[in-house]
């Protein structure tokens, strides 16, 4: 069993178990004292019928309910306008104290820092970047040609080049999935992934509470690859996990369509994953041979994008993982701060950054805001890290892709925080 790295922090319902998706959301509506209702901070609202009048969508409120929404509700909402909305569903204070240990004091890190990014864009959420736009449509339909193409001259290195094109509609969509309902969210569904799967796996949770004991991109990939550090890994976990990483990442898709088949949540858009078998079979000269060439696009799909995802951001092994000492200012932004890292190469390039999760921090400080406008963001945060003494946390791509390897074989936790290193120094 992992051990909190803060005390009278409750261990997470069911965090022992081979934890998904459908566990986790009951695991929280365990633990958050909601009460039936949507918490946010230590206060209760009804928000059952703003939910069909959400901004963003119903999804978000119909996931949520009965849990705590705190950091999605401070994260997710850039201007002021759900704060000024809120008090109409005020219910009543809730009787259980938080669950999560994070706090979002005005004069703290992350509500200084919003407040700097809310003026710099004149207190309006900036519209979504037509960079983005494009990006993801040529990579959508360049792929969707490449499957056809690949079928029709029965071409295994087509099919290798439309999976990695896949992959980027993947990393360049997860854009567009934090953000409200978009038709081109459905491009998520025809590379086997769900928008309503990675809404919870990625943004309300990692995203949320990223390498702790609730994040679930920590948790489903146990006992497989075990990122915490923990006495008791298993050798074959710890080095074995650097050999059959690219497997993992290859069945990965194929993973997930059987988790939601299983769980019962396999929706009517989930069929949009045979949209490319069924061009390429319609195209191709041979359905066997067709249906070939599709798994290995699905295949090199989840390769790639697992290579760029899994060694992106969060799992250097001076990165904070749950077990590791935190630092003792509980602020959720530099809790962020502390469980990502930037990549030097890639920093301020927004064409690179849209295909390989660039600007990760400050994409978790913001997720909702279209990637393409964080760079205009770097001087703010910048300033506001040596504002706090905080470390800027930036390495070249090669170091954090080979410790994020390190990291799985780490057992002993960081018992320094990240700031009494900056003393020691």
């Amino acid at each position: 069993m992992y051990t909190r790295s803060w005390k009278d922090i409750k261990y997470p319902s069911n965090r022992n178990e081979l934890m998904n998706i459908e566990l986790w959301l009951k695991s929280k509506q365990l633990d958050d004292g909601a009460e039936g209702l949507w918490r946010i901070h230590d206060d209760l609202y009804d928000l059952t019928s703003f939910v069909d009048k959400h901004p963003g969508g119903s999804m978000w409120l119909l996931l949520t309910k009965n849990s705590d929404v705190t950091e999605a509700f401070e994260a997710h909402h850039f201007t002021k306008s759900a704060e000024n909305t809120l008090p109409k569903f005020f219910v009543r204070k809730a009787i259980l104290p938080r669950h999560y240990p994070f706090t979002f004091h005005p004069n703290g890190f992350y509500r200084i820092l919003k407040e700097k990014a809310r003026k710099y864009f004149n207190y309006k959420m900036p519209p979504t970047s037509t960079t983005s736009k494009i990006f993801l449509d040529f990579y959508f339909f360049s792929s969707i040609f490449l499957c056809i193409l690949a079928a029709e001259l029965e071409n295994i290195k087509l099919a290798i080049l439309a999976g990695m094109f896949f992959a980027f509609v993947v990393t360049c969509g997860h854009n567009f999935v934090h953000m409200k309902d978009s038709w081109r969210t459905y491009y998520y569904y025809c590379v086997s992934f769900s928008v309503r799967e990675w809404r919870i796996s990625h943004c309300l949770s990692h995203h949320l509470f990223p390498n702790t004991l609730e994040d679930l991109e920590i948790s489903l990939f146990e006992p497989v690859f075990e990122w915490l550090p923990k006495q008791n890994k298993k050798l074959i976990v710890r080095f074995g996990s650097w050999l059959y990483f690219p497997l993992v990442g290859m069945v990965l898709p194929f993973f997930q369509v059987g988790n939601r088949i299983r769980n019962g949540v396999f929706m009517k858009e989930d069929y949009l994953m045979f949209l490319p078998l069924y061009l390429m079979i319609i195209f191709g000269k041979s359905v066997i041979y067709s249906f070939f060439l599709w798994l290995l696009v699905i295949s090199v799909c989840g390769f790639i994008f697992s290579v760029i995802g899994l060694t992106a951001a969060h799992h250097d092994t001076e990165i904070f993982h749950e077990g590791d000492k935190p630092r003792e200012d509980r602020d959720w932004g530099l809790h962020q701060v502390d469980a990502t890292r930037d990549r030097r190469e890639i920093i301020g390039n927004k064409y690179v950054g849209l295909i390989v999760f660039g600007e990760h921090t400050l994409h978790h400080l913001f997720p909702t805001i279209d990637f393409c406008y964080l760079q205009q963001l770097l001087p703010i945060y910048y300033e506001t890290l040596e504002e706090f003494g905080i470390e800027l946390n930036v390495k070249p791509i090669a170091n954090i892709f080979f410790n994020s390897f390190l990291q799985l074989a780490r057992i002993n936790p960081n018992l320094i925080t990240r700031k009494q290193k900056q003393k020691d120094i």
